[in-house]
């Protein structure tokens, strides 16, 4: 048997893990890492402080762990999960369809969540489907990522905010790939789904061209 392609149990990849390298650093695994994600600015999005002092643009993509923002980013999705989530910004709260995403940055090993919700789970739907109907895995191609305008009328108010885009970047080269069986051997893969503490879903406030306060319950992504 290829020991690359054997099952690895969870003490395993705990031991595989280990101490990222860190001798000082005992008994960590990828269970206690915080999960970074990237999220879309948008005009009214809170933190968007990049690590070298400046500050994101609307519109682009920021990664909530190295503070860096840009206006696309190349990923290969390790897995992807859809779940239900209560929604604490309705009132009642109520219960909503998300889509959770774990993912490299093409070339990289760190691996980050998307969250997708309302309309930006039909952008994800239409690139899966064009995966499924050209037989493709998820780790095969890249998927290029970045955000458009969008407009919209409701109850005669006009909303613009970003939403996510993917298309298809092309094949995952087999260096790519190296790293993805590498990963794959380090994270038990439901290290992505502990919850979604991290995400701050009232951060993707949708601008009104108006200055008054809009709730994001009404934005469609």
């Amino acid at each position: 048997m290829n020991t690359e392609d054997k099952a690895i149990t969870k003490e395993e990849r705990s031991t595989a893990v280990g101490s990222f390298g860190m001798t000082n650093m005992i008994g960590f695994t990828a269970e206690d890492l915080p999960m970074p994600y990237i999220k879309i600015i948008q005009k009214m999005t809170i933190e968007k402080g990049t690590a070298d002092g400046g500050e994101a643009k609307e519109g682009q993509l920021y990664h909530t762990m190295t503070k860096t923002a840009k206006d696309s980013m190349d990923i290969i999705v390790l897995a992807a999960k859809k779940d239900r989530q209560l929604n604490t910004q309705e009132t009642p709260p109520t219960e909503e369809t998300v889509v959770k995403i774990f993912a490299i940055e093409a070339g990289s090993e760190q691996p980050f969540m998307l969250f997708l919700r309302k309309g930006n789970i039909g952008a994800w739907k239409r690139i899966f489907g064009e995966l499924v109907y050209g037989e493709k895995n998820t780790t095969e191609v890249v998927l290029r990522i970045y955000t458009e305008e969008q407009t919209v009328t409701k109850e005669q108010k006009t909303f613009k905010f970003r939403s996510l885009k993917f298309e298809n970047a092309g094949p995952v080269s087999d260096e790519q790939t190296a790293i993805v069986k590498k990963l794959f051997t380090k994270f038990d893969l439901s290290v992505f789904d502990r919850g979604t503490e991290t995400v701050e879903v009232k951060e993707e406030v949708v601008v009104v061209e108006s200055e008054e306060d809009v709730d994001s319950k009404d934005i469609p992504f």
